[in-house]
């Protein structure tokens, strides 16, 4: 996800449209309770946690290591910090693998809109 919203990540990620999010909280909020819903149906597999946050942008050669464990997973080369990234990181309840797997969030109409440009303005 990105903070912003940039043409460029169009191009970037070969994209003709996305979906721009007018209430984040009330996204997170959403994903949360499909989680707890997906868990009370008892279906594999299982999230420990949702980890949600800002992208750090990092010099490679100056690597530190991080503040805390979960910061790794929201890392990314600094030569992207113009996309001004934005996570959200599931967590297996195990150390396996967290094969694909669907989330019911309903309906977004309420909070998000979907945005789709032309092509040909690149």
């Amino acid at each position: 996800m990105s903070s912003e919203y940039d043409h460029r990540l169009f191009v970037d990620f070969s994209s003709d449209s996305c979906v721009a999010i007018k209430n984040p909280a009330e996204f997170s909020a959403r994903l949360r309770a499909a989680i707890a819903r997906h868990h009370d149906e008892l279906r594999a597999p299982r999230i420990s946690a949702m980890y949600e946050c800002p992208v750090i942008y990092i010099d490679p050669f100056l690597l530190a290591p991080p503040g805390t464990a979960a910061e790794v997973y929201f890392c990314k080369h600094f030569r992207f910090a113009y996309q001004t990234g934005f996570r959200f990181v599931l967590k297996a309840a195990d150390n396996h693998r967290l094969d694909p797997f669907f989330l019911d969030v309903g309906s977004l109409e309420d909070i998000a809109e979907i945005v789709t440009v032309s092509t040909t303005s690149f």
